[in-house]
């Protein structure tokens, strides 16, 4: 299995590509051991099935190097690598690419190290990484290093400009549309106060107004990816088994829902229920601390946060108690996605109609 993978979206395919040529030639990482979906050499066989081979790829490489793009963070998929990298605790080099920003990292993976790939230093501290790792380097002269390095530099800026920008807008921009129609709208309201000699003037700030609400609901369709995040609903997974907890974790990602945080006991949930108050919990039953701990967990969270439960467990039977919280959730082990995600779905048309009856009182 290669040792070092690289996460990328497909539209950062020539940046992948550099950084591939530059990880071989300049620094002697064997081919067979670099694993990149766009070098064909580097790349999935032929014959492979897609989602299992990336599956496969991913499960303990030595390292991942994340090229954080605005395209990355863009992609659902990418995004599922991200959570496989950091649920899996892998070693793991983000690398950042403007405009995406460091705090996108401590987002996503937490306080870990990154690198500015602007940063011509950067190439130094890679090699020293690499060298550092559990991977057998082919010999590198000094010449050849300083000549790579030198190739980097020249090329990376052509291809970060030629690099797909972002297709989301940001929320400075949408304020600043509100706040160009709402000054249009007062300046109509004063034509409209004035005499007819005003007219002609009305007319024109009718037409610019127009205009603006034409750019305004472009904008507004733009950003609906960026402020949806604040309406949907929230889960904590409580699952002792950590491959489990990564596959629902993975399909919660998958159908576009927010995990806000995974545990593995019922001390961990409390901490992360307390600082989350989530819409929905995933939760086993029995537990290390108890047999059906899960159970007591999923109680608190409905009292103190009016949380609804959803019980993935193999012991259903222990469910046949008074002290089984209402409404609550039934999908028994093994696991399995689709049984999962319908009953997920049930849970959250049920909540949604609650809610609506409760705003129409």
């Amino acid at each position: 299995m290669s040792k070092i993978f690289i996460s990328h979206a497909v539209a950062d395919k020539k940046l992948a590509t550099l950084l591939v040529d530059f990880l071989k030639e300049a620094i002697g990482v064997p081919t067979d051991e670099i694993f990149c979906s766009s070098v064909a050499e580097n790349g999935i066989p032929l014959g492979e099935n897609f989602n299992d081979y990336m599956k496969s790829r991913i499960e303990a490489p030595a390292l991942v190097i994340l090229l954080m793009t605005p395209s990355y963070l863009e992609s659902k998929f990418c995004l599922m690598e991200l959570g496989a990298t950091w649920s899996r605790s892998l070693d793991r080099l983000p690398i950042v690419v403007k405009p995406v920003a460091f705090d996108e990292v401590t987002r996503t993976l937490g306080l870990v190290q990154a690198w500015d790939i602007s940063d011509q230093n950067g190439l130094v501290k890679l090699r020293d990484k690499i060298r550092h790792s559990a991977i057998s380097l082919e010999n590198r002269s000094d010449s050849t290093w300083d000549h790579k390095r030198e190739a980097w530099r020249r090329n990376l800026p052509r291809i970060l400009r030629n690099s797909p920008k972002s297709r989301l807008v940001s929320v400075a921009a949408l304020e600043e549309a509100n706040a160009t129609v709402e000054q249009a709208n007062a300046e109509l309201q004063d034509a409209r106060a004035g005499s007819a000699r005003m007219e002609a003037e009305v007319v024109s700030l009718k037409h610019e107004l127009v205009q603006t609400r034409q750019r305004l609901d472009a904008l507004l369709t733009d950003v609906e990816g960026v402020v949806k995040d604040g309406r949907r609903p929230t889960f904590v997974i409580l699952e002792p088994d950590s491959k489990i907890a990564t596959d629902i974790h993975l399909l919660l990602m998958t159908n576009d829902y927010v995990c806000v945080g995974l545990a593995g006991d019922g001390a961990e949930a409390l901490v992360v229920g307390e600082r989350t108050r989530p819409d929905f919990l995933i939760t086993e039953v029995a537990l290390q601390s108890g047999p059906t701990q899960g159970l007591h967990i999923a109680r608190h969270f409905q009292q103190q946060w009016g949380t609804v439960p959803i019980f993935h467990t193999r012991y259903p039977e222990r469910l046949l108690t008074n002290e089984r919280p209402f409404p609550a959730y039934l999908v028994t082990k093994p696991y399995n996605a689709t049984k999962l995600i319908l009953e997920l779905k049930k849970a959250l048309s049920e909540k949604e109609k609650s809610t609506a009856e409760h705003d129409s009182r």
